[in-house]
């Protein structure tokens, strides 16, 4: 889970990176040299402005909420610019990865649960009932 939200200026502890570096090193790994060219270079210039450990800004006494669900495989961080710009905005974004349906999904204690077939059922080859299914769902 990530959580990106409008915050008290100058309470943050520290910058906050744009994709956690352990993440990054697994995706790396993941994606292979596409995502090795863009980052491994210039992984320290990608600049982002969230802090890691700011308070919650009290000029609104409530906040929207929005739920980020990236698909295709993608991981929230993938989405980091745009959550950031929702919460300047004052919206709180919560952003998720979903294990066995992200492309992976790094746990706080370092597990990696990687993308699966079975995680991704609309990626099988479906059934005649379930293309049947499909067909009438797409006419309404």
């Amino acid at each position: 889970m990530w959580i990106w939200y409008p915050s008290k200026k100058d309470s943050a502890t520290k910058s906050a990176e744009y994709m956690p570096e352990v993440e990054l090193k697994q995706l790396i790994k993941h994606r292979g040299i596409i995502l090795s060219s863009l980052f491994t270079h210039a992984e320290s210039k990608v600049i982002c402005h969230s802090a890691d450990g700011g308070l919650v800004a009290d000029n609104q006494r409530r906040y929207p909420v929005i739920i980020l669900l990236s698909g295709i495989g993608a991981v929230a961080t993938d989405y980091t610019t745009l959550a950031e710009e929702l919460a300047s905005h004052g919206y709180v974004v919560i952003g998720a990865d979903a294990p066995y349906s992200t492309v992976l999904t790094v746990f706080p204690d370092g597990r990696v649960i990687n993308r699966t077939r079975e995680g991704n059922p609309g990626e099988q080859a479906a059934s005649e009932e379930q293309q049947r299914l499909c067909n009438n769902l797409i006419r309404y």
